[in-house]
């Protein structure tokens, strides 16, 4: 009974250690998991930037497409009533 009372007593520090190797593991893992979001969101936070800059840019398109067709089809309108009276 005493040998297997000092082998427990000699197991004990490596069971220590082994349980803060582990502990130290567990929180380099968790690190390492973290690092990348937060690299992809400051790239998802360029690309929310990035949409909107260039939805703004199409709604400008869309608007200046908006007044050339008003304008053609005012401009269409008027060679109708021309031709209407050339007949």
């Amino acid at each position: 009974m005493g040998d297997s009372v000092l082998i427990v007593i000699a197991i004990i520090p490596f069971i220590f250690m082994f349980t803060i190797l582990t502990l130290f593991i567990v929180l380099i893992v968790k690190l390492l998991k973290w690092l990348p979001q937060r690299g992809n969101g400051a790239v998802l936070q360029k690309v929310v930037t990035d949409s909107v800059h260039y939805q703004k840019e199409a709604l400008q398109q869309q608007s200046l497409v908006l007044e050339e067709m008003t304008d053609v089809n005012f401009r269409l309108v008027n060679i109708e009533k021309i031709l209407q009276e050339v007949e």
